[in-house]
């Protein structure tokens, strides 16, 4: 498929640059490169490995067969990688949690902070996730695409087959259980999708959003207007009040003074 071999031609350019780094005879070799404090590079079974530690505690470890290029840069970064495959794996930040199990060409990147993916089962797979608090967990064969960029992100895939999830914003969640083809999209915040049983999977959930600096103004002159009505109200209310008060003391006084007489007494010649 075309996935396949985009994702095939992008290790053959993996395998040469290591092929570069340990030379064209590197089977079995390793070669480490550690700054900072308490940085651990392991490697157990026959392979190439390129291993990249900087900053302070950053654990990379291979397991089985394969060329391997892991790097953790930061703090705490652990990087895992088991199984006979040819792996990339990449963290920057502070405390992020890479691993794959099983066979397969893989290639892991996790930028920020406690960014967690894992990867169980044979196949190909490319993740990414930036960010903090991303959670993606594979388990089962087939090829996997994922992208998390945000925070508190969680995709989540147990079964087998293709499974393709992207996610940009904040607190989307996708959920599958069964085997079958999943594809998940989301873009804002709070989209949640569950599937569980087997059988194919789309799901598009994009976040619609308005000129919000519109709206607020729309709300404000609303209001504005609502209240110069009030105000005008009042106003003809206290005016009329004023009119009336003033036209019945008036008559009052007019009733008051029709209700007395006066005359001039006359004289006497």
């Amino acid at each position: 498929s075309a996935p396949q071999k985009f994702l095939e031609s992008g290790f053959d350019a993996l395998k040469a640059t290591g092929a570069a780094l340990l030379g064209s005879n590197n089977e079995g070799s390793m070669v480490t490169f550690a700054v900072g404090r308490a940085n651990i590079i392991t490697h157990v079974g026959n392979g190439a490995m390129l291993g990249v530690g900087i900053g302070d505690a950053n654990v990379i470890s291979k397991v089985g067969l394969g060329q391997t290029i892991q790097a953790g840069i930061g703090r705490l970064n652990i990087l895992t990688s088991v199984g006979d495959n040819d792996s990339l794996q990449i963290g920057i930040g502070e405390g992020n949690l890479i691993t794959k199990v099983g066979s397969g060409h893989s290639a892991m990147v996790a930028i920020g902070k406690a960014n967690i993916t894992t990867k169980v089962g044979d196949g190909f797979h490319v993740g990414l996730s930036i960010g903090k608090f991303n959670v993606n967990t594979l388990v089962g064969d087939g090829i996997a695409v994922n992208a998390l960029i945000g925070k508190y992100n969680l995709n989540t895939r147990v079964g087998h087959g293709v499974n393709v999830a992207v996610m940009k914003g904040d607190y989307n969640i996708n959920v599958r259980y069964g085997d079958g083809m999943n594809v998940a999209l989301a873009a804002g915040k709070g989209n949640i999708t569950v599937k569980i049983g087997d059988g194919d999977f789309y799901g598009a959930m994009i976040e619609i959003r308005t000129n919000k600096q519109s709206v607020t103004a729309k709300m404000k002159a609303l209001m504005q207007g609502m209240l110069s009505n009030l105000k005008e109200t009042a106003k003809s209310v206290l005016v009329s009040q004023t009119i009336g008060t003033v036209i019945n003391g008036d008559e009052a006084d007019t009733t008051k003074l029709r209700g007395t007489s006066h005359s001039t007494p006359k004289t006497k010649t």
